[in-house]
């Protein structure tokens, strides 16, 4: 299905018909997402997404700098985004996501990554990536209230200084904290 889907996304890019929007916000995402050089999605797409790579065999040999690493490791950051956005037109693409599917194509190859961004999306973090993110408001709340039971000092003085958990928190849900921890 996920090779399925990069055909779709091609065929839709080809004619015009991509949506320009969501792919725009993708590609303007993809300069701010620290890639994994060495990521293994960007190293294995040819047999489990259906596609063939350019280029040699591996990634970062002799021969081949880091900006073709760093190419082709945006480039299965670009293909797992868009396949996801066709196959979840209701979710579509959300800042955020770019994070968790780098830090997966980190570990996994392109279509596990997508698998697993899916279900990410869908079933860990439902509503997170909705219109309204209710689930982000709820584990903000969440969050809140923890940190007043247990850190009562530390909830008086974000108070004091008016920096509420959702300014703080959503960034860290949203991207499963893949942006702020090693």
């Amino acid at each position: 299905l996920y090779a399925d889907l990069l055909e779709q996304v091609a065929a839709s890019s080809a004619s015009g018909r991509a949506e320009t929007a969501v792919h725009s916000q993708i590609e303007n995402d993809l300069r701010r997402t620290q890639v994994d050089r060495s990521a293994r999605g960007a190293s294995s797409r040819g047999e489990r997404a259906g596609g063939s790579r350019s280029g040699g065999e591996g990634t970062g040999g002799e021969g081949t700098g880091g900006e073709s690493d760093e190419s082709e490791a945006l480039g299965a950051l670009r293909r797992v985004l868009r396949a996801f956005a066709a196959f979840s037109p209701s979710v579509s693409y959300v800042q955020g996501m770019n994070f968790i599917a780098s830090g997966l194509l980190s570990q996994l190859d392109e279509a596990e990554a997508f698998w697993m961004l899916t279900l990410v999306v869908a079933e860990w973090l439902p509503g997170h990536f909705s219109p309204t993110m209710r689930g982000n408001a709820v584990d903000c709340h969440v969050l809140g209230a923890l940190s007043r039971a247990d850190c009562p000092h530390l909830a008086e003085r974000l108070e004091a200084l008016d920096v509420t958990v959702p300014l703080l928190a959503t960034r860290w849900f949203l991207c499963l904290w893949v942006s702020v921890l090693p």
